[in-house]
């Protein structure tokens, strides 16, 4: 007889392989071409499940793998395809995993990846603020190549705003 918990481990066990097989085949698929967004695309619901999946298990490696092969803006499959919603949960739980590890230098690219979602979905503020959290650890870690990303950004905003002399600050910095 099996032991009341048996079936449970089984089907966590199922689930577990579920979310490792679709990060695979996010990470297999994830450069910016045509046929590789098809593919993802194709997977999405399949790819997005083992995503929760790995976050509702804190398997926060998993997680940032997962947010790394689809949620960059310019390039993965779900800003390229216009997942907003999908991209905006995705991104906050990439920031979550990365905070929780204490792995500050995918914080601020997730960050400033939520920022770029929130620019390009016109919420200048919270892209602002975004840019601003990003950049504060981008200076505590020396990143240079990263803070002179953030503040174009910030000067991008500034000028889109009609803050000329934020952003001649901004681009000067």
């Amino acid at each position: 007889m099996r032991d009341k918990n048996y079936y449970h481990r089984r089907r966590q066990q199922s689930l577990d392989k579920h979310a490792d097989y679709y990060l695979t085949y996010a990470e297999q698929y994830k450069q910016p071409t045509a046929a590789a967004y098809d593919a993802l695309e194709v997977e999405l619901i399949n790819i997005l499940n083992g995503m929760q999946r790995a976050y509702d298990n804190q398997a926060w490696s998993m997680v940032r793998r997962f947010a790394s092969a689809i949620s960059i803006p310019i390039t993965g499959v779900l800003g390229v395809r216009g997942h907003w919603e999908q991209l905006h949960t995705c991104l906050g739980q990439a920031i979550t995993a990365a905070q929780t590890e204490g792995h500050q230098q995918n914080e601020a690219a997730f960050l400033h990846n939520a920022a770029i979602l929130a620019q390009d979905t016109g919420d200048y503020e919270t892209a602002r603020q975004r840019y601003e959290q990003a950049l504060e650890i981008k200076e505590a870690l020396g990143d240079k190549a990263g803070l002179a990303s953030s503040y174009h950004q910030l000067g991008w905003l500034a000028h889109n705003t009609g803050d000329y002399e934020t952003a001649r600050q901004r681009y000067e910095q």
